[in-house]
């Protein structure tokens, strides 16, 4: 599974925080194995809980993981993100407490907003994410 895809607030909204939590911690976990040359998720026998800075990932690393996350998410992200939640355990719930917020601030969103996101979404993307603001 191509975990970039999933993250998106739009794919998110309805699921559980458990979900979402799994498909967040999965698409942190592509990511950095793939930034530490990896060919997918981080291998099993590297704990979550080992601080970023310790497995290799650099300060220009960490700045590609936080495009990362706001290309796929669709949301902007403090610049001191992985200072702040600096694991992956961490930077996952972090994310998922963060993003379980999506749906109520959907009402608040401008149409020039709504317009912005509906974008780069797939038609079943944009339907999901439209009824999502309607609710």
């Amino acid at each position: 599974m191509d975990a970039r895809n999933e993250i998106h607030s739009s794919k998110l909204i309805h699921l559980s925080a458990q979900e979402r939590r799994a498909r967040i911690l999965l698409f942190i976990e592509e990511c950095v194995g793939s930034m530490l040359g990896a060919a997918g998720p981080l291998p099993e026998s590297i704990p979550r809980k080992k601080p970023l800075r310790e497995m290799g990932v650099d300060s220009f690393m960490a700045v590609r993981l936080r495009h990362a996350l706001q290309d796929a998410s669709g949301e902007r992200l403090p610049a001191s993100l992985l200072f702040n939640y600096s694991t992956i355990e961490a930077l996952a719930e972090h994310l998922t407490v963060r993003w379980a917020s999506a749906r109520p601030a959907m009402a608040s969103l401008r149409g020039s907003e709504i317009v912005a996101r509906l974008k780069d979404m797939s038609e079943d993307e944009a339907q999901t994410f439209l009824a999502a603001v309607k609710s």
